[in-house]
């Protein structure tokens, strides 16, 4: 009987052991967490990560947008270098008759910092417009032809790699582990 009770100790103290090495980790990372505020206007730059053209892209689709750099407080990176940036198209207009060029503009919202929390961001916007020709257009409609005058302009284009400077709205609380 006493060899079966300092069996069960044994088991129950190698267990507990086992237990305490497994969680150990989890309580140090819980304790060497820390919060970090981000002050309302801490600069970020967005980066778009495709081409957004009027022929690709209308009224409020959805834009792939990437953090270009990292936000440091302190020394502490708040939000890393290729984090999501929400992003949308703002403003759009296709190209028109009598050669109207077409217009895109796109909106950054919000960007996701290094504890998964989203950050608002300023409404701030990058904006292309396409080539007119609409004085080609009607110059060739009064020397040849009233067809010209369904020629359409260009499309607005703004490339990848595009760049937003932007800034955080009010100040935030961030969780870094």
């Amino acid at each position: 009987m006493r060899g079966y009770i300092q069996k069960a100790i044994s088991v129950s103290l190698t267990v507990s052991l086992a237990v305490q090495i497994i969680l150990l980790p989890t309580f140090a990372a819980v304790a060497a967490s820390e919060t970090v505020v981000v002050p309302g206007g801490t600069g970020v730059i967005a980066r778009l990560d495709e081409t957004v053209s009027t022929k690709t892209h209308s009224m409020g689709n959805s834009v792939r947008m990437s953090v270009a750099a990292d936000v440091l407080i302190n020394g502490v990176k708040v939000i890393a270098t290729g984090s999501e940036v929400m992003a949308d198209v703002s403003e759009f207009n296709k190209p028109g008759n009598v050669g109207s060029p077409g217009l895109i503009e796109i909106r950054v919202k919000a960007v996701r910092a290094v504890d998964g929390s989203l950050i608002s961001l300023a409404p701030d916007t990058k904006r292309a417009e396409g080539k007119s020709d609409q004085t080609k257009s009607i110059a060739l409609t009064l020397i040849c032809c009233i067809l010209f005058l369904f020629e359409k302009g260009n499309d607005a284009i703004i490339r990848s790699g595009s760049q937003i400077v932007t800034r955080t709205i009010g100040e935030v609380s961030v969780e870094i582990k």
